[in-house]
């Protein structure tokens, strides 16, 4: 999975993707994949506060600009070493009808290393992401 957020985070050109799971007793997420986080990131699994935890409760993607102007950010909580995160896509990853993990692509960067918003393109590269994640996961719970 490491391999195909890399990718991911190349070619959606941002600068950093994480692979989060849903743990249902727990009722958090807790991060398989976090670059450039040298640590397992564990957010509450709730409708407010996450944005992750949104995505989950209502299994949709979502795309924002500026999370810090978005009522759901609770990042601010997260001790992830003094990054800022300015926008996100966030997908959820469906198996049997349930969200089982989402994925999370922060900050995209214009080519003169400035964010700028994610755009049409990057949605649909993170939704096909997100449906292969799904696969990989269904055939290794097989």
């Amino acid at each position: 999975m490491k391999t195909v957020m890399e990718d991911g985070r190349s070619v959606i050109e941002c600068e950093r993707a994480s692979l989060l799971m849903v743990d249902e007793e727990r009722k958090e997420l807790w991060s398989t994949v976090a670059h450039g986080v040298g640590k397992v990131i564990r957010i509450p699994c709730e409708t407010n506060g996450s944005i992750a935890g949104w995505v989950v409760h209502h299994r949709e993607f979502v795309n924002i600009e500026d999370v810090s102007k978005d009522s759901r950010w609770g990042g601010a909580q997260l001790d992830v070493g003094g990054f800022v995160t300015k926008s996100m896509i966030c997908a959820p990853v469906i198996i049997d009808e349930k969200v089982a993990a989402i994925l999370q692509f922060i900050n995209k960067r214009a080519e003169d290393g400035s964010i700028q918003n994610f755009n049409a393109n990057d949605e649909k590269v993170a939704t096909m992401i997100a449906s292969h994640v799904a696969a990989f996961m269904n055939l290794l719970s097989v």
